[in-house]
């Protein structure tokens, strides 16, 4: 019972991170364009952060292996590689969003 709501906790975590990764870009252009207006400290960077997620990944697929719990009929395998595309497409959204306002406000 412990196992399980820390499986849910630790993938709860994962999802909230993921949608972290997704916001970050939309929040730098917001914070860019009110830079441009105000002038003032200009806003920073994004730096990518892989390696939590990853660790949250693994975290949770160990987890779901030692637990014996079956999400919708998939393997263990299958959940990892489903974490892996989340987490490859929450960074290549990051990426796009970068590309399109770059070009968009030039």
């Amino acid at each position: 019972m412990i196992l399980k709501a820390v499986l849910y906790l630790i993938g709860f975590i994962f999802l909230l991170k993921l949608l972290w990764n997704s916001a970050i870009p939309y929040i730098s252009v917001r914070q860019y364009f009110q830079w441009k207006r105000v002038e003032g400290k200009e806003p920073g960077g994004i730096s990518f952060d892989v390696v939590s997620d990853m660790l949250l990944l693994i975290l949770f697929c160990m987890l779901y292996f030692f637990s014996n719990n079956i999400i919708y009929g998939r393997s263990t395998f299958e959940i990892f590689i489903m974490g892996l595309l989340l987490i490859v497409l929450s960074y290549l959204m990051t990426i796009v969003v970068a590309i399109i306002c770059r070009y968009i406000y030039k």
